[in-house]
C-alpha cells in the first residue's frame, strides 16, 4: 500500500447502491470536490473481514462524510454485525467528529434509534438527515449542485468568530502584523502573474476605462499595485476585517482607491455595497478581482452569484487561487515530507480549502460566466537567491508554522510532528541541492 492521500469528501454506501454512489461522486467531481469512495481501493487486496487503514485515515481527515441511505443501508442482518463496514464507517465519522451529511433516497424510512447499533445512534439523534433527489427525478442538475454546496463544508472556512476574519479561533487572522507581512510578500511574489492577465485585458480594450471591485482586499497591497494604471478609474477594495480596512485606508491613499468594511456573506451585503457605489458614483463594475479570497467563503459559488449583480455586461471576473497538490520537490523524500505537511494542515482547526485552484473553472462555469479560461504559473526555487527562497517558504508554509506554534500547549503537542516537519522543510529550502515548485492559477470569465 502506498502513501495515504486524504480527500475533501468520503462517500459511505452499500454495494447494492453503487449506481447512486457513482452518480453522487460524478456530481461532486464536476463541482471540483476531491472525493474518496471504495473504488479508490480497487488496486488493493483486502480480506473481506479486514477494514482498510486507508478508509479509516480518510474518514479521520475528510471534511464531509456523506452517507447514502436507502432501504438496504440499515438492514438488521448486516448493521448489527461486528464486521459491517457501514456501521464501522459511521462509528468512525461520529468518533472523529466529522461533518456528516446523510442523504435519504426518496421513499426510504430511517429506523428508530433502538433499531440501530448503540455506536451509531447519534446519527439519528444529533445529525440532520436530508431527503436528497440524487437520481434527478425531481430536481434539475443545477438544483442538485446548489443542494450539495449548501450541505457540504469542503469549500468554506470553519469560523468560530463571525466578527473577525479568522480561521479556527485565532489560527489565522489577516489583520495581525505577521500575516500582514506575509500577505505583502505574497503580493510581491505573484505580481508578474497577475499583471500578465490584467495587461491582456487592457490590450483587448485599448480605449476603455475600468471601475474595479477588489474582493477580499485585506490590507490593499495587491489591488493598489495591480490597478495603478490611469485607465483604472476607481478601485474599491472590500473586506470583512475591520483592521485590514483601517490599515488599507491609511497606507494606500489616493483619490481613486477606496476601502470599505463589507462582508460578501452578510445579509446586508447588497445594501452596503450599493451604498458605497452610490458614494463613488459607480453604476456597475467592469472588473471584479479576487486574489486568494473566495476559498474563505462558506459558499464560493453563492458569493459569485451575488457579485454578478454588480457587474457590467461584458465585464471581467478574475480569480486567483492555488493548490497544495502542486507542491513538489526534486526527491521522493522531500516530496513525501511536503505531502505529510499538506495532509496535516487539514487537521488544523478550521483550515480553508487548500485545493481551491482546481475548482475555479467549475465555480465560474456553474455560475453562468462565459469564455472561461484558466491560466497557470509555475514558481520554483531554481536560480533563486536565499532571500527569495525564504520569501517563497514564508508565503507557502510560514503561516502553517505560525498556526502550529499558536496551538502548542493548548493541544498538548498534537501538532508537534507537523511543526518538526515544517522546520525541517525550512532548512531544506536553503540546501543548494534542493529544488521546489508550485503552481498558481487564475480563472478569467466574462459576464
Amino acid at each position: 500500500m502506498g502513501e495515504i492521500i486524504t480527500h475533501d469528501v468520503f462517500i459511505s454506501y452499500r454495494s447494492k447502491d453503487y449506481d447512486i454512489a457513482a452518480l453522487t461522486e460524478a456530481y461532486l467531481g464536476q463541482l471540483g470536490y476531491d472525493v474518496f469512495w471504495d473504488v479508490n481501493l480497487r488496486d488493493e487486496s483486502i480480506p473481506d473481514e479486514s477494514f482498510s487503514p486507508v478508509l479509516e485515515e480518510n474518514i479521520c481527515n475528510c471534511k464531509d462524510f456523506i452517507l447514502i441511505i436507502t432501504d438496504h443501508t440499515f438492514a438488521k442482518d448486516r448493521i448489527f454485525s461486528q464486521k459491517d463496514w457501514i456501521a464501522h464507517e459511521v462509528d468512525l465519522a461520529l468518533r472523529y467528529g466529522r461533518h456528516i451529511v446523510a442523504f435519504l433516497l426518496d421513499g426510504t424510512q430511517v429506523p428508530a434509534e433502538e433499531d440501530l447499533p448503540e455506536s451509531i445512534r447519534a446519527l439519528k439523534s444529533d445529525k440532520e438527515i436530508y431527503k436528497f433527489p440524487i437520481d434527478r427525478k425531481t430536481y434539475s442538475k443545477e438544483d442538485i449542485f446548489r443542494e450539495l454546496h449548501k450541505r457540504l463544508r469542503s469549500n468554506p472556512v470553519f469560523r468560530t468568530s463571525q466578527d473577525e476574519n479568522q480561521i479556527g479561533g485565532g489560527v489565522y487572522n489577516a489583520g495581525d502584523a505577521i500575516e500582514r507581512e506575509r500577505l505583502r510578500t505574497q503580493g510581491e511574489n505573484t505580481y508578474k502573474f497577475d499583471m500578465r492577465i490584467i495587461n491582456r485585458i487592457l490590450e483587448e480594450n485599448k480605449d476603455a476605462v475600468f471601475n474595479v471591485l477588489d474582493v477580499g482586499c485585506a490590507q490593499g497591497f495587491v489591488g493598489y499595485s495591480r490597478f495603478s494604471d490611469e485607465r483604472f478609474k476607481t478601485v474599491l477594495g472590500i473586506d470583512k476585517n475591520k483592521d485590514c480596512i483601517l490599515y488599507a485606508r491609511k497606507e494606500h491613499r489616493g483619490t481613486k482607491y477606496k476601502y470599505a468594511e463589507i462582508d460578501l456573506e452578510s445579509a446586508e451585503f447588497e445594501d452596503d455595497l450599493e451604498s458605497k457605489m452610490l458614494d463613488m458614483e459607480i453604476e456597475k463594475f467592469d472588473i471584479v478581482f479576487a486574489a486568494l479570497s473566495l476559498h474563505f467563503l462558506k459558499d464560493p459559488m453563492g458569493g459569485l452569484l451575488r457579485l454578478r449583480n454588480f457587474m457590467k455586461p461584458g465585464g471581467y471576473i478574475i480569480i486567483r487561487g492555488s493548490s497544495d497538490e502542486t507542491k513538489i520537490a526534486n526527491s521522493d523524500a522531500d516530496t513525501a515530507l511536503i505531502r505529510q505537511i499538506v495532509e496535516r494542515t487539514y487537521a488544523l482547526p478550521g483550515v480553508a480549502d487548500r485545493k481551491n485552484g482546481s475548482k475555479i473553472y467549475n465555480w465560474l462555469c456553474s455560475t453562468g460566466f462565459e469564455n472561461v479560461r484558466i491560466y497557470s504559473s509555475m514558481r520554483d526555487t531554481s536560480g533563486m537567491k536565499p532571500s527569495e527562497k525564504n520569501n517563497l517558504f514564508k508565503e507557502s508554509f510560514g503561516w502553517r508554522l505560525d498556526a502550529v506554534k499558536s496551538l502548542e500547549g493548548e493541544h498538548s503537542g498534537r501538532y508537534r510532528k507537523m511543526e518538526e516537519g515544517l522546520k525541517k522543510l525550512e532548512r531544506r529550502f536553503y540546501d543548494p541541492s534542493f529544488w521546489y515548485c508550485e503552481y498558481d492559477y487564475i480563472g478569467v470569465g466574462r459576464f
